[in-house]
């Protein structure tokens, strides 16, 4: 095995003809594009909301930052999450080409003045090579500064933009989620909304009050809606869209029907005014742009008689802290041929784009077909496509094509896949383990989505050492 160097490792992904660079150390994961909550007086590259593992994120459009062509060939895109230090987002990719470790060596500065775009000026602060390609390094925090909220300019509402510093003279700001309800304008606190969902279909829940809508089938769990209108003792609206804000308290977590979101704000603590009355549903009252928001708190408007009342109409939830330390495996999910299978993060060492190799003739029952060279290793080809039968299932290179290392010890294997398509955290709960008898190549099967993902084994090849 070539002993390898240290090095810093990126994430390299595709943006129309453009490649980007992001340390892996600020990618918290990497998932399919979900549904988007579009938010008006923002700039055109932010896309909206998007909701990630129970995180409410910006997602911002790098096509669109760069003001790049739109790239007509490109049927399914990707979201990366990022950890910027200023606050966490999604920014929406073609493609995931590779991950990779580049020696410091290997990184040039990029200086002012380079790139043709000014957002990419400024943003890109160092370049590499790839596979013939420049990747351009992009800075998490600078990314950070265009989707933080800052204070509105006068005539503004609710607009995430660049972030204003601030000093000792400056109040701290405090971001919240605005909505309408039966026309009058209300929000709460950010963090207090787990996730926004467009409005479903309810089922009446017998004997409920008049504020109860229903319950919701939202994924896999059951959601109590309700009518925020009701609660606040104003008129239900009339038909058109309607949205509802996702709320947890103690445990358990409610749905309120809203009129429609309007965006996201900003304020100075020192200018919200307080409501100390503790039998107001309305904690606080904010001016912006002339207009008079009131804002909510969920203790107030879910208050123990209500929860008492409201509690034996849903399932209890297990609190965040228990969700959190759920045994769960980081898998990653891969395309070949028409299948998809699954492969232990564990086992994963790189994934690099699809290159040519060196092919052998086995025969029907050898592991190995080839030999390939990927960043000064030659490696065992180990087809798991061809051994498992994938329908429609070829090796191509010229394509979204990506050789899979895999290892365990001190042997690592190439596996070529069509795809490699996301990183799935799956709950332990939901992995079922095969033995040798029922599969030789597969380790278990995981229920994702009421989809069976079966999870790549590399039995047959540590036993064939």
């Amino acid at each position: 095995m070539t002993e390898r160097t240290q090095a810093q490792e990126f994430l390299v992904v595709e943006v129309g003809s453009q490649h980007f660079g992001f340390s892996t150390a600020v990618v918290a994961s990497a998932v399919a594009p979900g549904d988007v909550t579009p938010l008006p007086f923002v700039p055109d590259y932010i896309e909206g909301l998007v909701n990630v593992n129970d995180r409410v994120l910006a997602l911002l459009n790098l096509a669109t930052l760069f003001a790049m062509p739109a790239t007509s060939d490109i049927v399914r895109t990707e979201l990366l999450v990022l950890e910027t230090g200023r606050v966490p987002c999604a920014v929406r990719v073609d493609r995931i080409v590779a991950k990779v470790d580049v020696d410091d060596a290997d990184l040039e500065s990029v200086s002012q003045g380079e790139q043709a775009h000014q957002q990419l000026d400024n943003i890109a602060h160092a370049r590499f090579n790839y596979l013939d390609h420049t990747v351009l390094v992009l800075n998490p925090a600078l990314i950070g500064e265009l989707v933080s909220s800052r204070e509105p300019d006068a005539g503004e509402r609710g607009i995430l933009g660049r972030h204003q510093q601030e000093d000792a003279q400056t109040a701290a700001l405090s971001t919240c989620l605005a909505f309408t309800v039966a026309n009058e304008h209300y929000a709460f606190s950010l963090q207090q909304v787990v996730e926004i969902l467009d409005a479903t279909v309810t089922t009446p829940v017998p004997g409920a009050g008049s504020e109860i809508e229903g319950l919701a089938r939202v994924r896999d769990d059951v959601l109590l809606v309700i009518s925020l209108a009701a609660v606040l003792g104003l008129p239900e609206e009339g038909a058109g869209h309607r949205q509802i804000l996702v709320l947890e308290l103690d445990g358990l977590r409610y749905g309120l029907r809203v009129q429609s979101v309007t965006g996201t704000l900003s304020y100075e603590e020192d200018s919200l005014r307080n409501i100390d009355d503790e039998e107001a549903q309305v904690s606080g009252v904010l001016m912006q742009a002339g207009q008079l928001i009131g804002l909510l708190s969920p203790e107030r408007l879910i208050t123990p008689a209500r929860q008492q009342r409201w509690s034996g109409l849903m399932p209890r939830r297990r609190d965040a802290l228990t969700r959190q330390e759920e045994l769960t495996r980081d898998v990653l999910e891969v395309r070949m041929g028409d299948d998809v299978y699954g492969v232990p993060l564990s086992l994963v060492r790189m994934i690099s784009e699809l290159t040519e190799y060196d092919a052998i003739n086995p025969d029907q029952h050898a592991l190995v077909t080839g030999a390939a060279h990927i960043k000064g290793q030659v490696l065992p080809v180990v087809d798991y496509g061809r051994l498992l039968n994938c329908s429609n299932h070829a090796i191509e290179v010229n394509g979204r094509g990506a050789w899979i290392v895999i290892g365990e010890g001190d042997e690592e294997w190439a596996v070529p896949v069509a795809e490699a398509r996301q990183i799935r955290i799956i709950p332990e709960s939901a992995i079922e383990a095969v033995d040798d008898s029922r599969g030789r190549f597969v380790s278990a099967i995981a229920n994702v989505n009421q989809q069976l993902l079966p999870l790549l084994s590399v039995r047959p090849l540590t036993a064939a050492r």
